[in-house]
């Protein structure tokens, strides 16, 4: 926030289990309150948000799965290969697999390997760091 800058305020509900955890976020890294901690935290999403229009140039950075341990994405990430620097695949348990993929190149070709992903069934969570 730029000093100066006004503030709206807004309406925002939780689940108590979502609360007790903003409460536990505020407590433990010693925000000012919940607001704080909240505005970081649609800072991040923001900043993390894969948005295409954002990305140009060369990027690098990880994209990281949970997917079930009979989901296919190899295929995706052989079709993408030009991006796809480094894999690793690791069991959580019997119900997943964690997958860590390094990528860099051209935007384009990275958001390509970001959409097909996106459309692998079976990929639970997806967490994209891009620089």
């Amino acid at each position: 926030m730029v000093l100066g800058t006004k503030q709206r305020m807004i309406s925002l509900a939780l689940d108590e289990e979502l609360l007790a955890q903003l409460e536990r976020v505020v407590t433990e890294c010693n925000y000012s309150g919940r607001s704080q901690a909240v505005r970081d935290a649609l800072r991040l999403l923001l900043e993390e948000k894969c948005d295409p229009a954002r990305l140009h140039g060369r990027v690098r950075g990880t994209v990281t799965l949970l997917a079930g341990p009979d989901v296919d994405v190899h295929t995706t990430l052989r079709a993408h290969h030009e991006v796809v620097r480094s894999h690793i695949e690791a069991g959580t348990d019997r119900k997943g697999l964690l997958h860590v993929v390094v990528v860099a190149g051209d935007a384009v070709p990275v958001q390509a390997l970001l959409d097909a992903l996106g459309t692998v069934e079976g990929v639970t969570r997806k967490n994209v760091a891009l620089f």
